[in-house]
This record gives structure tokens, C-alpha cells and sequence, in this order.
């Protein structure tokens, strides 16, 4: 069976929730009106200008590398918020996403802000 990616906008409160993780994240569902049996995966690094996904880093004295893949299966999975937004390189067009999976091989991807506006975030809430 195929991959789908669902594509739509989040409501504010699950931004919110997703961005502060002050509500459980078990309660998304209900906020994001997703269908039953839907479950937050973490967060995911998106280079835009290839569509990919951070897979993995390899940091050394001299230099620092980034390997990015085409699907959400593939790619490192942050557990919070904080950890993402860190090693996101927003000036080279990266940004955070939530991963959902929705059951039957189908993912809901949802991008929560392109940029940083100081410590705060944007206001792109698409879906991807």
C-alpha cells in the first residue's frame, strides 16, 4: 500500500499546543479534529527547497554535515518542540513540522512556521 500525505490547515490551538506542549499530546486528535486512532509522531526538520526531511547530522572539528530524505518515514523524529527548533537552520530555508500518522500507510505532515520572528514564531500554519 502507498504513502498518502494529507494536505489542510491546522486550527491555532493545535499550533499552540504542538509549539508549547502544554496539553497532552494524546489530546491533539480532538483539537485538530483528526480521525480517531490518529498519533502525534514528533516533530520533524523540512528543507523547503528540496522538500526533505533531516535524516541525520555528522558534526566533526571541521565541518558539519546533514543528510535530508524525501519521506517523513525516514527522517530523525524529535520528541519536543525545543530539540527541533535548535537545530533548525531557519536562514537556509528550514523549518519544523508535525508528523501524524493517520493509520493505513497515511501520514498527515502539518508545517507549523517557516521562520522565527525574534523568539516568536511565524504565522505559516500549512500543511504539507
Amino acid at each position: 500500500m502507498g504513502q498518502s500525505t494529507y494536505h489542510g490547515a491546522l486550527p491555532q490551538a493545535v499550533i499552540d499546543a504542538l509549539e508549547n506542549q502544554h496539553d497532552n499530546l494524546d489530546d491533539l486528535n480532538n483539537l485538530a479534529e483528526l480521525p480517531e486512532g490518529t498519533h502525534f509522531l514528533g516533530y520533524l526538520i523540512l528543507l523547503h527547497d528540496t522538500e526533505e526531511f533531516l535524516h541525520e547530522t555528522t558534526d566533526s572539528q571541521q565541518q558539519s554535515r546533514r543528510k535530508f530524505v524525501e519521506s517523513p518515514h525516514q527522517a530523525y523524529r524529535f520528541k519536543t518542540f525545543d530539540e527541533a527548533h535548535r537545530l533548525t537552520r531557519y536562514h537556509s530555508g528550514e523549518s519544523i513540522v508535525a508528523l501524524f500518522d493517520l493509520g493505513e500507510d497515511q501520514l498527515l505532515v502539518a508545517q507549523l512556521y517557516d521562520e522565527p520572528e525574534g523568539n516568536n514564531c511565524g504565522s505559516n500554519h500549512s500543511v504539507h
